[in-house]
C-alpha cells in the first residue's frame, strides 16, 4: 500500500511540462469543495428554520392537546369541550403521572375595524393565570408594550395584538378600536359587535402568531358565543419527550371518565322521561269513559259524536301506546359501562318511539280542541274536554323532553394529540422541502464526481507511458487500480476538508455576509419572517455529506481506475 499511495502522491504532483494534470486535479477539489459548502450552507439554513419553527409551534401548542372530536347529529354540530367536559379533562390529568398543568384555549375568526377597513385576523382566547403553565404565549420578553393581564375598562373588552396588527393597522398602545365576530345560530349566523382597547402588543417572531389577537378566556367565550365551553385544553407535561408515551394513557383516563359521567347522567334523564310517560299514562285513567258518559248526555249531532267517539278511543288506546314507547327509553337505560361511545342505535329507536307518540297526543288535542269549540261553555263536556286537552299538553310535554333527552344524548369522543400531530400537513411540507433541497444540492457534489472522472481520465491517457512501465517491472494490475483510487479518496478528501471549512465559515457568519451584501448591492436584505435567518448545523448532517462527497468521488475514481489496470505492458510501450 506504501507504493500505490507514493505513486498515487507523485501522480497529482504538478510536474514541468505536465501542468494539465495539477489543474485538473485542482478544478477537480474545487467542485467538489463548492458542492460541500454549498450543501452545508443550505441543509444549515433549512434545519434552522426547521427547528426555529418547531420551537414556536411547542411553545403555541404546549406538549399535548385534548379536545372533542367533532360530531353531527340532528342537524346540530358538536365541537365544543363544554364546562363538564372540561373538569373530565382535568381529573383524568390529574390521575395520570408524567402531567404537570392544564390550560383551556379558545380560537376563532375576529373582524378588526379601524379607520373604516377591516382586517381579519385569528383570535385566541387564554387564561392569563394558567396558560404560562403550559406555552410561553404569554412570556414577557415577548412583549413590546402594555401587559397581559386583560384588564377590562368599563364596556370596552382588552385584546393584545402582534406587532405585525399593530403595524398594519397603525394600533398603538391603549387605541379603541372595534371588534366583530360570526357566530353560528339557531336562526343562521349571527353577527356581534364589542368595543376594545389595545392592552398590549407583542412580538413572538413567527408571522402566524403575530398576526394573532390575544384576550381573556371570558372575553373570547363573549365574543364567539361559546357560554362556558372552551375549544380545546393545553396540557404540559413534565418530559415533553415522553409525549407519546403519556398521550395513549391520558387518552384512556379521559375516556373512562367521559363514559362513567355520561352513563350516569343520561340514566337519571331516560329514568326521568319514563317516570314522566308512567305520570301521563295514570292522569289519563277512566278519562274514556268519563268522556263518553259525558257525550251520551250531551245534545251531539253525528259529527260531534263521532268527534267524542274518536278521542275517547284514541284516549283508550294511548295508555298502551305509551306503555309501548318506554320500551326502547328502558333499552337505551340499559346500556352498560362497555357500549361503545358512538352506539347511538338504542337511543335513535328511543326517540323515534316517542315521537310516533307524540303524533297521536297532538291529533288528541285537536280532536279535543276541535269538539269544544262547538259546544256552550257551560255544558260538562266542554269543561271536561278542557281538562282532557291540558292531560294531553302535559304528556305532549314530558314526551318532548324523553325526546330532547334521547336526541342530545351524543357520545363525542375525547382526542389527545400531540403539538406536531395539529399540524401534520405543515410540518410534513417542511420537511419535504428540505429533502428535496438537499437533493437537488447534491447534484452539486454529482457534477464534481464527473470532474474527478474526466480529470483521472485524461491523468491515465498522460501517464499511460509511466503506467506501461510499472506493469513491465512486474506491478499487478490491483495495485495499478488501487493507485487510481487512492487518488479519487485524495481528491475527495481535500475537497471534502476545504468545503467543510468554508461551508462552516460562511454558516456560522451567514448574517453579517448577507447584512454586508445588501448594503455592498444596494439591495434589501433577503426576506425572513425572523430578524435574523436561523442557522443551525447538525453533526448528523456532516456525517451525511462527509459520507456522500468521499463515497462518490471513490466511485468516480473506478472507471478510470480500471481503465488504467486493464492496459497491457506492450500496448502502453509500443511507441515510446
Amino acid at each position: 500500500m506504501r507504493f500505490e499511495l507514493s505513486v498515487c502522491l507523485r501522480y497529482l504532483a504538478p510536474k514541468r511540462g505536465r501542468l494539465f494534470v495539477s489543474v485538473s486535479t485542482l478544478f477537480s477539489i474545487l467542485g467538489l469543495a463548492v458542492g460541500v459548502t454549498t450543501y452545508i450552507t443550505v441543509l444549515a439554513v433549512m434545519t434552522g428554520f426547521r427547528n426555529q419553527i418547531t420551537t414556536a409551534y411547542t411553545g403555541y401548542y404546549s406538549d399535548l392537546v385534548a379536545y372533542k372530536e367533532k360530531v353531527e347529529r340532528e342537524h346540530r354540530v358538536f365541537d365544543v369541550v363544554r364546562e363538564r367536559d372540561l373538569a373530565v379533562i382535568e381529573r383524568a390529568a390529574g390521575e395520570v403521572d408524567g402531567v404537570k398543568a392544564t390550560s383551556p384555549f379558545i380560537y376563532g375568526k375576529v373582524n378588526l375595524h379601524v379607520d373604516n377597513l377591516v382586517y381579519a385576523f385569528d383570535l385566541r382566547g387564554v387564561d392569563p393565570e394558567r396558560e404560562p403553565q403550559v406555552s410561553t404565549i404569554l412570556s414577557e420578553n415577548k412583549l413590546l408594550e402594555g401587559d397581559f393581564e386583560f384588564t377590562r375598562r368599563g364596556n370596552r373588552v382588552p385584546i393584545v395584538i402582534g406587532k405585525q396588527i399593530a403595524d398594519k393597522g397603525n394600533l398603538r398602545l391603549g387605541d379603541n378600536l372595534m371588534i366583530s365576530s360570526t357566530t353560528a345560530g339557531t336562526l343562521g349566523e349571527q353577527r356581534s359587535s364589542f368595543l376594545a382597547y389595545v392592552a398590549g402588543i407583542f412580538a413572538y417572531g413567527n408571522i402566524e402568531q403575530d398576526l394573532s389577537v390575544y384576550t381573556s378566556l371570558e372575553t373570547a367565550q363573549i365574543l364567539l358565543g361559546l357560554g362556558g365551553s372552551v375549544h380545546r385544553v393545553s396540557i404540559k407535561l413534565d418530559h415533553p419527550d415522553r409525549a407519546e408515551e403519556t398521550k395513549p394513557r391520558l387518552a384512556a383516563a379521559i375516556e373512562e371518565l367521559h363514559r362513567r359521567d355520561l352513563l350516569d347522567d343520561y340514566r337519571l334523564m331516560l329514568e326521568t322521561a319514563i317516570e314522566q310517560l308512567d305520570d301521563s299514562a295514570k292522569a289519563l285513567d277512566g278519562t274514556p269513559a268519563h268522556l263518553r258518559e259525558l257525550a251520551a248526555d250531551a245534545n251531539l249531532d253525528e259529527e260531534q259524536a263521532q268527534w267524542a267517539e274518536a278521542l275517547a278511543s284514541l284516549l283508550d288506546e294511548l295508555p298502551e301506546e305509551l306503555a309501548q314507547a318506554k320500551g326502547p327509553l328502558e333499552t337505551a337505560l340499559g346500556l352498560d359501562r362497555d357500549f361503545a361511545l358512538d352506539e347511538t342505535g338504542p337511543l335513535t329507536a328511543a326517540a323515534d318511539a316517542v315521537d310516533a307518540v307524540q303524533e297521536r297526543v297532538v291529533q288528541g288535542v285537536s280532536l279535543a280542541a276541535l269538539l269544544s269549540a262547538t259546544l256552550d261553555e257551560a255544558e260538562p263536556l266542554w269543561t271536561e274536554l278542557g281538562a282532557i286537552v291540558e292531560r294531553l299538553r302535559g304528556t305532549d310535554h314530558a314526551l318532548a323532553r324523553a325526546q330532547s333527552y334521547c336526541r342530545q344524548m351524543v357520545f363525542q369522543p375525547f382526542v389527545v394529540v400531540t403539538w406536531g400531530e395539529l399540524n401534520p400537513e405543515f410540518f410534513s411540507m417542511v420537511n419535504q422541502e428540505r429533502v428535496i433541497t438537499a437533493l437537488f444540492v447534491a447534484l452539486i457534489v454529482v457534477v464534481a464526481g464527473f470532474i474527478i472522472i474526466s480529470g483521472l481520465s485524461m491523468t491515465v491517457v498522460q501517464k499511460k507511458r509511466e503506467i506501461g512501465i510499472l506493469r513491465a517491472m512486474g506491478a499487478r494490475s490491483s495495485s495499478v487500480a488501487t493507485i487510481f483510487g487512492l487518488s479519487g479518496f485524495a481528491i475527495g478528501l481535500i475537497g471534502t476538508a476545504l468545503g467543510t471549512l468554508f461551508g462552516l465559515l460562511i454558516s456560522y457568519n451567514f448574517n453579517p455576509i448577507r447584512n454586508w451584501l445588501s448594503v455592498a448591492l444596494g439591495v434589501p436584505p433577503l426576506f425572513s419572517p425572523y430578524p435574523e435567518i436561523p442557522i443551525s448545523v447538525q453533526m448528523v448532517d456532516l456525517l451525511v455529506i462527509w459520507g456522500f462527497a468521499l463515497g462518490w468521488s471513490v466511485l468516480a475514481s473506478i472507471v478510470p481506475a480500471l481503465s488504467a489496470a486493464r492496459l497491457r505492458p506492450a500496448q502502453a510501450l509500443r511507441w515510446e
